[in-house]
């Protein structure tokens, strides 16, 4: 092996072994992070300069549409008449299907917990969509219940502490 060959594999294990690399093997989000910001640099100084802007405004595009096209909703049927959907990503009228389909799987008759924790985000068509089920569900004697406090706070990025220090206020 020569002095080269050995410098050149030494060096590369001294980089795949950094502190840095190991963060972005944990948190590929944060890879994907620096992938927005370096590729339309370089961008921008290989081409010109509408070229590296058009570049990041794709990137940051495909990202909005990765990050809003994330949508999970799981029906949990617990005990007794007990039922818990949980919401997790951004529910958006893209999404509006998969929540549709998730409420019908709750049975007639059942008090259903609405779990906003994992939520990042939902629209109107959402809500919507919740409070008519909520209004068919109770007609079937079910129950559909939602904490409106923790998803104000939530929805308006409220800590935990603020909104129990406003609740014992009132």
């Amino acid at each position: 092996m020569t002095t080269e060959n050995k410098l050149a594999h030494d060096g590369a294990l001294a980089i795949a072994r950094s502190p840095l690399v190991q963060h972005f093997r944990k948190d590929l989000l944060a890879l994907f992070v620096v992938f927005l910001v370096a590729l339309p640099l370089c961008m921008i100084v290989v081409t010109d300069l509408l070229t590296g802007v058009l570049v990041g405004v794709a990137l940051l595009l495909a990202k909005l549409l990765l990050h809003f096209s994330h949508f999970n909703a799981l029906v949990v049927h617990g005990e007794d008449d007990y039922c818990l959907l949980h919401l997790s990503g951004s529910a958006t009228f893209l999404r509006l299907p998969i929540l549709a389909s998730s409420l019908d799987r709750v049975s007639p008759g059942r008090e259903v917990h609405v779990d906003f924790e994992r939520l990042d985000h939902i629209d109107h068509a959402c809500m919507v969509l919740l409070t008519s089920f909520a209004q068919r569900h109770e007609q079937t004697g079910g129950k559909l219940i939602i904490d409106w406090a923790a998803f104000h706070a939530r929805v308006h990025g409220i800590k935990d502490s603020a909104l129990s220090v406003s609740t014992n206020a009132a």
